[in-house]
């Protein structure tokens, strides 16, 4: 079982007083510089049940989450998409979810599905591939 829930933030001091850095770049002095940066999370689309990120959900992506869950396979390109059952989190229920619907006739994957969307009601499963839908 995976559980994506985020460690709680952490603060990071350099100390108290702060501490000066000196850079030489080839024998000459670099005044050090702040740098601040922003960032901005971006709400990128996918299909759920999609885990192996081809773009549908077919018998591959059980088969390719069962991988990453059991076997040390490879990390699901959208771990959000991975979560077929929408419970918020990424587990055996959602391969079995996935099988359910593909073979036996049971309930489809919440939106965004069968068509790449973003998600109405973010999980707060991250999902980092940038280029998620086809």
């Amino acid at each position: 079982e995976f559980d994506p829930a985020p460690a709680p933030p952490r603060r990071i001091s350099t100390g108290s007083p702060p501490v000066e850095t000196s850079v030489v770049v080839n024998g000459q002095f670099v005044p050090p510089i702040q740098v601040s940066a922003l960032l901005r999370i971006v709400d990128v689309g996918f299909v759920r049940g999609d885990a192996n990120g081809d773009g549908s959900l077919n018998v591959g992506d059980p088969i390719f989450l069962g991988g990453f869950l059991f076997s040390s396979g490879e990390f699901p390109p959208c771990l959000a998409a991975s979560d077929a059952n929408s419970d918020g989190i990424v587990n055996i229920a959602d391969m079995a979810y996935s099988l359910n619907y593909l073979f036996a006739g049971g309930p489809s994957p919440a939106a965004p599905f069968p068509t790449c969307a973003s998600e109405p009601s973010p999980s707060g499963i991250p999902c980092t591939a940038s280029n998620v839908c086809p």
